[in-house]
């Protein structure tokens, strides 16, 4: 601990005993804590309400006991300002109960300072400032022939499972169990876990860019959407795939076929050195004087690995560079709101 640091805790700490003195405890150790405080100008003791399942900061070891690094912070100012601490796992939902019940002196944790928070509580100065993020290592996108190997077959898998799916849709079939039969082919075809995923919309509900698979029955002259995927040794394939129940008709070959075309034009220009915006741009060629540009998505590839969302990235404003061994998805579509979409994807290394 720095000395900047523990000079913050243990300011904030007295400030906290002082406070928590005055909210009280109840009963007879709210009346030995006060006699104890007259007598040493210190209290007694000081009650830290936390959340013992927050690993790493405040958890219980495999013997019961209370630690973490939450925990080891509270101790060396406990022993700084010669107050001992005594944590209190509490009902993180009922913090601020705790508090203005006076069960807990403090609470020991990390909790987000919001504006409505800072009118009702006293914080001390952070000494953490956390962030949730996605941690991938660096060179992610580049993969190894072994990574390579595991992403073709997870993809192979994958498709052999479409191969099986496509002889199951029928009209009167539900979303729901064309999902949970796709799932099961995958698994029958050698992934090694339950799939993820598994988005299978029809009719105007294919149109929706992450839409969930319910109880709607399947109807001729319906698009069926499948954005699915499955993992092989950890790597995840993902793809999405658009069929039509019966016979297609006129708008729907050509919407399928601009997609088509702006998969193509998008694999043909995807090559170490250029850059994601670049990829894009070739995918707007096949629509750029037609009445479907408005429908177009800005986001159209992204890098798939042991995450099923890697870098580099393919749409709009996106200035990574690709590189060599880098495995991405290529997926523009059309996304028409009401009516449908044609979209389908395509791995690329």
């Amino acid at each position: 601990m720095t000395m900047k640091m523990k000079k913050l805790m243990i300011a904030g700490m007295l400030a906290l005993g002082a406070c928590g003195m005055l909210a009280g405890c109840g009963g007879g150790d709210k009346a030995a804590s006060s006699a104890a405080k007259a007598a040493s100008g210190k209290p007694a003791k000081i009650v830290a309400g936390m959340d013992d399942t927050f690993a790493p900061m405040g958890f219980r070891d495999d013997s019961g006991k209370i630690v973490g690094f939450d925990i080891d912070m509270a101790e060396a100012v406990s022993k700084e300002i010669g107050v001992p601490i005594e944590f209190k796992p509490i009902d993180w939902d009922a913090k601020e109960i705790e508090l203005e019940s006076g069960t807990i002196d403090c609470v020991w944790n990390g909790m987000t300072m919001t504006p409505e928070r800072t009118k009702k509580l006293a914080f001390t100065k952070p000494y953490m400032d956390n962030i949730q993020v996605y941690a991938v290592l660096n060179d992610s996108a580049i993969k190894t022939p072994e990574e390579i190997k595991n992403l073709t077959v997870a993809c192979d898998i994958a498709s052999r499972a479409f191969e099986k799916i496509i002889k199951d849709i029928r009209p009167g079939v539900t979303e729901k169990e064309i999902a949970s039969r796709l799932a099961h082919y995958m698994v029958m075809e050698g992934a090694d876990t339950k799939p993820y995923g598994g988005i299978v919309i029809s009719g105007a509900k294919s149109s929706l860019l992450h839409g969930i698979p319910d109880s709607k029955p399947i109807e001729y002259g319906d698009f069926v959407l499948m954005d699915y995927g499955c993992q092989y040794k950890g790597y995840l394939s993902d793809m999405t795939r658009t069929v039509v129940v019966g016979k297609a008709d006129a708008k729907q070959r050509e919407v399928y076929d601009l997609c088509r075309r702006m998969t193509e034009d998008t694999e043909a220009s995807v090559r170490a050195g250029v850059t994601g915006t670049s990829c894009y741009e070739a995918s707007l060629e096949a629509i750029k004087d037609t009445e479907y540009l408005p429908y177009n998505y800005t986001g159209i590839g992204h890098g798939v690995g042991l995450f099923v969302h890697e870098l580099p990235n393919i749409g709009l404003n996106c200035e990574n560079i690709l590189q060599e061994n880098s495995i991405m998805t290529v997926e523009p579509g059309l996304y028409i709101p009401g009516w449908g979409s044609g979209h389908h994807h395509k791995r690329r290394i």
